[in-house]
């Protein structure tokens, strides 16, 4: 083969070699390329190097009304996240418990996949009758007619049996409705009878018999 021929044959390699790479850039270019996920799962380094315990989330406190001679139904809302995953709660009492009047401490601890561990306390405070009754009185003073909402409210109060502490509740409620709408606003009158109805519920009026609030 002489030179010319060889100037020639390198010069069509070239063509070819070009145009080869060209058509593959442009084939890159216009096509996206999936990139396969490895085949081997990557470990999970946050169990060995996590050091940050996880984030607990609940109120301090928690204040209920009693709707039963028992208590309340205390919904005991808690959370954690952590950095690395999953994590475990574990609480004293479980959400829904019904707990007493007065006073009950709810703990919690939330743990992650490393074992490290946060505390919380959360103090569920549940008002009684007694409590109750003085959340009304300051609810009707001032309102319907005159004073005989608040003055209703003492006798109430001033009650020594559960008898009378039923009927009074129910002479409240008929005063109410009475004065309700001329001195009583309807959206007021609704709002004061569902509270006179979660005292009744509370001293465990339904559970006994008793006049109706005719006076």
């Amino acid at each position: 083969m002489n030179r010319l021929n060889k100037k020639w044959l390198i010069v069509l390699l070239m063509v070819v070699l070009v145009g080869a790479a060209g058509a593959r850039v442009a084939s890159a270019v216009g096509t996206a390329v999936p990139v396969p996920p490895p085949s081997i799962p990557l470990p999970d380094v946050c169990i060995g190097d996590d050091e940050t315990p996880p984030v607990l989330t609940m109120a301090r406190t928690l204040s209920l009304n009693a709707t039963s001679p028992g208590g309340a139904v205390a919904i005991l809302a808690v959370s954690a996240v952590d950095n690395c995953g999953a994590v475990t709660i574990v609480q004293s009492l479980p959400s829904g418990v019904v707990l007493p009047v007065g006073d009950s401490p709810v703990f919690a601890v939330a743990i992650d996949l490393a074992g490290h561990q946060t505390f919380g306390l959360m103090m569920v405070h549940v008002a009684g009758v007694p409590e109750q009754l003085v959340a009304l009185g300051a609810a009707v003073i001032g309102v319907g007619n005159g004073t005989s909402l608040a003055d209703q409210v003492v006798e109430v109060q001033a009650s020594d049996t559960l008898y009378r502490t039923c009927h009074r509740l129910e002479i409240l409620a008929a005063r109410i409705r009475r004065q309700t709408p001329d001195k009583i606003s309807v959206a007021l009158a609704t709002s004061l009878l569902a509270e006179v109805n979660r005292v009744q519920s509370a001293a465990g009026c339904d559970a006994i018999s008793y006049v109706d609030g005719s006076e």
